[in-house]
């Protein structure tokens, strides 16, 4: 049986504490799926996982200049503007779980029973998200959303 998540947070929680602000921790053990309402998308709909990439992405940049992400600018989910630019931030996770391959579904079924759900669960903490620019073809779509529906 694979570990469980908690079992491999402290060695991560040391590491996010150093890199971010030592007074708000990361919980990268956290499953985003569990402060989402039900049927939404944890990439849109959890708060917790918008306030842990904001914290881990705002920071000073190599040239001194401060990369501030703002939440609270209408229709995006993180925002940065000033004398670098405007930059609209979208998240998204970076684990295929291949779950609705069907070529795939006779290897899955020879899994141990849970083994899969454990490793859909890791696609759903913060080393399975990452954020990434969000260029809107219209009004409604942004192009990372568009690649997650092919």
């Amino acid at each position: 049986m694979p570990p469980k998540l908690d079992d491999l947070g402290g060695f991560f929680l040391t590491a996010f504490r150093r890199a971010t602000n030592p007074n708000e921790m990361i919980d990268t053990t956290f499953d985003f799926r569990t402060d989402t309402p039900t049927g939404k998308d944890p990439d849109t709909y959890s708060p917790t996982l918008r306030r842990y990439h904001k914290l881990l992405w705002s920071k000073p940049l190599p040239s001194g200049k401060h990369f501030e992400l703002s939440d609270t600018v209408r229709g995006s989910y993180l925002h940065h503007q000033s004398a670098l630019g405007e930059f609209r931030l979208a998240s998204d996770t970076v684990i295929p779980s291949f779950r609705k391959e069907k070529s795939l579904i006779p290897i899955f079924e020879q899994l141990p029973e849970g083994e899969m759900n454990y490793f859909n669960g890791l696609g759903y903490t913060m080393g399975g998200m990452m954020i990434f620019p969000a260029v809107f073809l219209n009004k409604d779509v942004a192009s990372i959303e568009l690649r997650s529906l092919n």
